[in-house]
């Protein structure tokens, strides 16, 4: 039989990696993860254009991606520039890139 400490332990970690998919979990905000680990300073504006939603929808998902702990946004003259949120979030964004080129 498993001890309470670790069921709850597991459930806990099952949470977490949950929240963690969960950015991947749209297209559009999967993509938006990919670019801005790619690129730098990319704007709510480019990210609009790469991934040919409205600027509206792409604030909607940026602001999501923010709640989520997944990136930064700063306002910059008149423009919204989006980062990853750590460096750690950069690890996860390429490690997923990588797997996701073994799917079928």
């Amino acid at each position: 039989m498993l001890s309470p400490e670790l069921v709850l332990a597991i459930r806990h970690e099952s949470l977490l990696a949950s929240d963690l998919v969960n950015g991947f979990s749209n297209p559009v905000r999967g993509q938006i993860l990919m670019y801005v680990a790619q690129f730098t300073a990319l704007t709510v504006g480019d990210l609009s254009s790469l991934t040919g939603t409205s600027i509206s929808l792409m604030s909607l998902y940026v602001t999501q991606l923010q709640d989520a702990g997944w990136v930064c946004a700063e306002t910059v003259g008149r423009a919204r520039q989006v980062r990853l949120a750590s460096e750690h979030r950069t690890q996860i964004v390429e490690l997923i890139r990588h797997h996701s080129r073994h799917m079928k």
